[in-house]
């Protein structure tokens, strides 16, 4: 490709990205994500392969000799033991007490999961550097899923675990409302369309934003004030489509 070619490649990637709201550099970051993992699960061998023939497979895979750390981290190992009360409860005081994710309080009634967030089956250790604390909701969004960028739903549509997991895991845990910096770790999250249902919007991964729950409820607050005005100005219209004052 030439000078001029990448240049124009790079302008209407710039062009789209704005619509989303991302800046070049944010979209190259994300697209530099994709493939950064997309090498990481080519070095990852089936289950056939000996543990001292996965340097081989790796550098077959990369065509050069791999980092002894690549190896490292896509050596399987067998999945640990339960954490024990005293582990689990340390995990949760890190946590302060909420699901690493959206935040919601670890009660029973969350279902809490204990999370490998590297999966042990690409490669993820049994150690406390890669455990968290998951609501149901979240760990069965996230699945097998390493970040939401290889797993992203973009045709899909609706309220589902998977969709709701990757609008958290792109916005980082935190609310995405300018200034108000809650995270995951102060209140609980949720993810709401930008555009409402009333005025078209469609419940997709590109019309998703994470926001807190306080900012939540005046969204929902305002989408109803705007719904009733619209609904008394429809009904004045249908009535006296011809008024006008005397």
């Amino acid at each position: 490709m030439t000078l001029y070619g990448l240049d124009a490649l790079l302008e209407q990637i710039q062009i789209e990205a704005k619509v989303l709201g991302l800046t070049l550099e944010q979209a190259l970051s994300e697209k530099s994500r994709e493939l950064s993992l997309r090498v990481f699960l080519r070095c990852i061998p089936n289950e056939t392969i000996k543990t001292a023939r996965i340097a081989e497979f790796i550098a077959e895979s990369l065509g050069h000799p791999p980092h002894p750390e690549i190896v490292e981290k896509v050596t399987r190992e067998q999945r640990g033991a339960a954490l024990c009360d005293a582990e689990y409860l340390d995990l949760e005081s890190k946590q302060l007490g909420r699901c690493a994710l959206c935040g919601v309080p670890l009660t029973p009634s969350a279902r809490p999961h204990v999370d490998h967030i590297i999966p042990v089956a690409l490669g993820g250790k049994s150690d406390s550097e890669n455990y968290q604390l998951l609501c149901l909701q979240c760990n069965q969004g996230k699945s097998k899923l390493i970040g939401w960028v290889m797993g992203a739903p973009f045709l899909e549509e609706g309220q589902s675990y998977r969709l709701r997991y990757c609008v958290l895991t792109r916005d980082q845990a935190q609310c995405t409302e300018s200034s108000c910096g809650h995270t995951s770790r102060h209140t609980t999250l949720e993810t709401l369309p930008m555009i409402p249902v009333q005025r078209g919007g469609r419940w997709i991964f590109d019309n998703l934003r994470t926001l807190c729950s306080e900012h939540a409820d005046l969204r929902r607050k305002k989408w109803k004030s705007e719904a009733l005005t619209g609904l008394r100005n429809r009904q004045f219209g249908a009535f006296s489509p011809h008024w006008s004052p005397t």
